[in-house]
């Protein structure tokens, strides 16, 4: 029972990061300002908390001009900084504003949305960014919201 009980604190979790996310988030997004809901996307239309995680970022080329209009990304989530393989991985069709700027839903590509094991460790996890055509951009530290905090200690 507590294995359940620290998976629905865990996808608690990652929609309270998602609603913080979200509220930190610019109004453009990969589906042209519409939410998931209004795109019908398969996650969207599944019972319960939505497995996917609300995520920003800019794009530019190897200028630093920004990147405009829709563009190929690989999204992976990595279990270490400087790890090789991701434990996490998936590739989207972003759109970025005049400022390079987008939104994305990970997880929102697959049926299944963002597996809940991969957050169950309790350890920390990085994000990395590859637009195509380009190497990686530095990974980045994915934190959680005060409340997720407290969930972790809700099997107590």
């Amino acid at each position: 029972m507590k294995a359940g009980c620290r998976s629905f604190w865990t996808i608690s979790s990652l929609f309270l990061l998602s609603l913080f996310v979200s509220a930190q988030a610019t109004p453009t997004n990969s589906t042209g300002g519409q939410s998931a809901a209004q795109t019908n996307s398969p996650v969207a239309l599944q019972e319960g908390i939505p497995r996917v995680v609300k995520s920003s970022g800019v794009l530019k080329d190897a200028d630093g001009h920004p990147r405009i209009g829709p563009v190929g990304v690989i999204f992976a989530i990595y279990d270490k900084e400087d790890a090789v393989a991701p434990v996490w991985l998936e590739s989207q069709s972003v759109t970025a504003d005049e400022s390079g700027r987008y939104n994305v839903l990970l997880g929102s590509s697959k049926a299944e949305g963002l597996p809940a094991s991969i957050f169950s460790s309790g350890e920390a996890r990085w994000i990395g960014v590859q637009a195509e055509g380009q190497a990686e951009q530095a990974r980045t530290l994915l934190v959680s919201v005060p409340y997720a905090l407290k969930a972790a200690d809700s099997d107590t």
